[in-house]
């Protein structure tokens, strides 16, 4: 996404192919397509940008602090 750390937006499906997404088992476009096959849902995808992706390196503050509000948002749309 190339913004500060922690930045929180949704990402089309159609998006997905510019970002280096892994489930590391199968792309998520895949798993998308998947889902919209077999459920009656809509699939949104929530992108938070991360600080630093080094192997071994802990969440950031930012994206925790991020993480919170996407959940807190979905806990409130869904009760």
């Amino acid at each position: 996404m190339k913004k500060e750390p922690g930045y929180i937006r949704t990402v089309k499906k159609e998006e997905i192919a510019n970002y280096n997404l892994s489930t590391h088992a199968m792309p998520v476009s895949f798993l998308i397509k998947f889902m919209e096959a077999t459920i009656d849902a809509n699939i949104i995808l929530i992108g938070i940008q991360p600080k630093k992706m080094n192997l071994g390196e802990g969440i950031s503050k930012e994206v925790e602090k991020s993480i919170g509000i996407v959940v807190n948002t979905l806990f409130k749309l869904i009760n």
